[in-house]
């Protein structure tokens, strides 16, 4: 019995210690395996994976999915823990050491690292583990968007070839070949211009000089997204021609220079190759010299003497060259240039001290003011006013205003009133008054023994206290032209003055239109040019011709308009502005860049716009479809014109779509003209903005600590609005809203906890929004209030 028992306590004791080993066992054995660490960046179909794309791990052969996470980056990046099994759960919660892996992106298997060659290992760290998965997906699809087919383009023209490709991972490329017979030939690799890689128009530039004219020609794009391609052909096939061009149109460089250095201008023609200036000093070009030969539309000319010089231009292309183009001419007066402002800030304060010490040929610039004087001219010179309807001359009620007495005087730019006369010019030849308004004098312009003088482009209105609006007194060969002369007591007094022409001018109610005591002046310019517009002419225009006996209007009247002892044997129907279609200004060379923008692009815009009157303004009108958008002035030189410029800064908001923008420009005789429309198109946007690389900081705190919030958001096409982090725990949820202050795209915010709070786990989520209204949502790390 005593032994029995010894047994049992000792079997007893065995129990014991048998129950402690296997307790010391389990508590050894509940420790899990430590998780294996990866991190690298992930490569779908050649360009980094999108963010919140899906990485998995599974077990080589059998599928097990044992691992997975997103990129969290907009680069590519990923991280991942590999978890592994713990035996003694005896659940599956992750991979088995040992076991072959094959990583998928996207659930496309990856070729990097291939399958089944990346083995699990516990506590294993895997730094740069890179990732690169190639899908087997459809081609992308591209379309040629020109030329597509019937089109007509000249050799030696820089065609922008452009085609729109998409794809559902990313568009890598767009190739370009051209062809006119069954072979294709590289025009070279596209450009992407607006758009994104799955959406976008692509576009080249393609030399067509030394290509064949007369033939049919196609166009094709190829669009790549790695692996496979996808191509699409014109519509139709389009040709190539091959003309000489049209000649150039020479700018007027203006009427005089005064230092022999100045610029003269041409238009531009489209596919050429070189210009060609010539000057000389005869109009007949009997001994040209090449002055600029090459590509550009304008030389600066420089160093010239005094004396009269004569332009004329051609253009080359690929298939030739054009004629000569019309003649212009400049006069260089070596002079000096002074400057009068009534309020300081010049060379003097008052006209007659600059005249007193400009010297002949100088050339006196007056600035807009009011100018109470008489101004005596003796030398010549040029008198020119900053803009004639605030540039004012005024006379007190007495004098002339005006007085000339020296030859080769030009007036120009100003109101003159309230004088004797407005302009008194005695004993002189070659004076030029032009572009000015003249009122309320005794006589307007008065013109004594004076010959070989020009009036032109005045309003001479309202001088009625003594004889008339212009008088002319044994005066001879002067011209009269291209004037309104309206509510004069006499509208031109022609006192035993020859040999004067008249035409072109506006008489209207006049109290005695015209006067004429010779006989010998002629008051219009002969046929089909013709004679004046009085506004009391009672006859019709039924016919036409020289003799005015053919059946049919041509704008003049069919019997002459009486002037006492002479006759308008021509006189206009309509004002002269409007007679045979007024000259409105030429506009051409427009450019509109870019021509695809994104909201909030600025759109460049600029034309060369001209008029031998001068261009009063120019502007773009902004369109689309039949709504109106905006007017923008654009910027230029004034005077008889330039390049045009202005800038259409659309705004974030601004809707996608086709945007028309049409030039018009108006000159100071009032003609307006308007160009062919050139598009823009904006593009749509539908992809909310892309929000990245969240963080929390802290992501365990105590109630009333300041939780700081960060998110990397971008929108490319139409730009952000706003972002705001959502916060949520079950029953609730807190909105803060978030700012980018350093306009990096790395926008901000702090969630200010209270003693309050209530404590548990928070989901923090960000939404962001763009311009266009399209929304996107990322989740983002938890945060632990203790």
């Amino acid at each position: 019995m005593i032994k029995m028992k010894h047994i049992v306590n000792n079997m007893e004791k065995c129990s014991i210690l048998a129950v402690v080993l296997i307790i010391s066992i389990t508590i050894v054995a509940a420790t899990p395996p430590i998780p294996e660490s990866y991190w690298g960046y992930a490569t779908l179909n050649g360009a980094p994976a999108a963010y919140g794309t899906s990485i998995t791990v599974e077990v080589y052969g059998t599928g097990e999915v044992v691992g997975s996470t997103t990129v969290e980056y907009a680069n590519g990046g990923y991280s991942l823990d590999l978890k592994f099994d713990d035996p003694d759960t005896g659940e599956d919660e992750g991979a088995n050491e040992g076991d072959k892996l094959t990583w998928k992106i996207s659930g496309i298997e990856c070729s990097t690292p291939a399958p089944g060659t990346d083995t699990a290992t516990p506590g294993g760290t895997n730094s740069n583990f890179n990732l690169t998965a190639v899908s087997a997906n459809n081609p992308p699809s591209v379309t040629v968007l020109y030329p597509n087919g019937g089109e007509s383009i000249q050799i030696g023209t820089q065609v922008q070839v452009s085609a729109h490709a998409t794809d559902g991972s990313a568009v890598t490329g767009v190739t370009f070949y051209y062809s006119n017979d069954s072979n294709w030939n590289s025009i070279g690799a596209g450009t992407r211009v607006p758009g994104t890689a799955k959406a976008g128009i692509w576009n080249i530039t393609w030399n067509t000089n030394g290509l064949t004219s007369g033939l049919n020609y196609l166009i094709k794009a190829v669009a790549s997204d790695g692996t496979p391609t996808g191509e699409d052909p014109s519509d139709s096939t389009f040709s190539l021609t091959c003309t000489p061009p049209s000649p150039p149109t020479l700018n007027d460089p203006g009427t005089t220079d005064p230092d022999g250095s100045y610029t003269v201008s041409w238009s531009s023609v489209s596919g050429a190759t070189s210009y060609t200036l010539e000057e000389d000093t005869s109009i007949s070009f009997s001994s040209p010299t090449v002055v600029h030969s090459g590509a550009g539309t304008s030389k600066y000319i420089t160093g010239k003497s005094g004396g009269t010089y004569y332009y004329h231009v051609k253009v080359c292309n690929a298939c030739g060259c054009s004629g000569w183009s019309n003649v212009e001419d400049i006069e260089v007066e070596i002079g000096t240039v002074i400057t009068v402002d009534d309020s300081d800030g010049a060379d003097y304060t008052m006209i007659q001290e600059a005249v007193d010490n400009a010297g002949s040929g100088y050339t006196i610039k007056v600035f807009s003011g009011n100018y109470s004087e008489h101004v005596v001219i003796d030398k010549s010179l040029k008198l020119i006013g900053e803009n004639k309807d605030t540039t004012i001359i005024v006379g007190g009620g007495n004098g002339s205003c005006a007085h000339v007495t020296a030859d080769k005087v030009e007036i120009s730019g100003f109101t003159i009133m309230n004088c004797f006369e407005g302009v008194y010019v005695e004993l002189s030849k070659g004076i030029i008054i032009d572009n000015n308004i003249i009122s309320d004098n005794f006589d307007g312009i008065y013109l004594v023994n004076s010959d070989s003088n020009t009036i032109t482009h005045n309003v001479i209105t309202n001088n009625i206290w003594y004889v008339s609006g212009i008088h002319l007194i044994s005066s001879t060969n002067n011209t009269i032209s291209n004037n309104d002369i309206v509510e004069n007591d006499k509208g031109v007094y022609l006192y035993n003055s020859i040999n004067n022409l008249i035409y072109h001018n506006n008489f209207i109610n006049n109290t005695c239109q015209a006067y004429d005591n010779t006989g010998t002046n002629s008051w219009d310019n002969g046929y089909p040019s013709g004679g004046n517009y009085w506004n009391d002419y009672m006859g019709s225009d039924a016919y036409s011709g020289a003799d005015q006996n053919v059946p049919s209007s041509d704008g003049i009247g069919d019997i002459p308009y009486s002037i006492n002892s002479d006759m308008d044997n021509y006189p206009l129907i309509q004002p002269w502005e409007n007679y045979f279609g007024v000259i409105a200004p030429t506009i051409s060379n427009i450019k509109v860049s870019p021509t695809y923008a994104l909201p909030g692009d600025s759109i460049n815009i600029s034309a060369d716009v001209f008029d031998s009157s001068g261009v009063r303004w120019v502007r773009a009108f902004i369109s689309k479809g039949e709504e109106d958008i905006r007017a923008i002035f654009l910027s230029g030189p004034g005077g008889a014109g330039g390049m045009y410029t202005g800038t259409w800064s659309t705004m974030i908001f601004t809707e996608g779509g086709i945007y028309n923008i049409t030039i018009s420009a108006i000159d100071t005789e009032g003609n307006e003209v308007s160009a062919k429309p050139c598009k823009v198109e904006i593009l749509l946007d539908t992809e909310g903005p892309i929000v990245s690389d969240i963080t929390v900081s802290p992501t365990s705190a105590e109630p009333g600590t300041q939780i700081h919030i960060s998110a990397e958001v971008f929108d490319e096409l139409s730009g952000v609005w706003w972002v705001k982090a959502i916060i949520n725990k079950e029953g609730g949820v807190l909105t803060v809203f978030m700012s980018d202050p350093d306009e990096d795209g790395i926008y901000t915010g702090t969630w200010h906890t209270t003693t309050s709070t209530g404590g548990g786990i928070y989901n923090i989520n960000i939404s962001a929004t763009d311009n266009s209204g399209n929304e996107a949502f990322a989740g983002g790390p938890e945060v632990e209030i203790a």
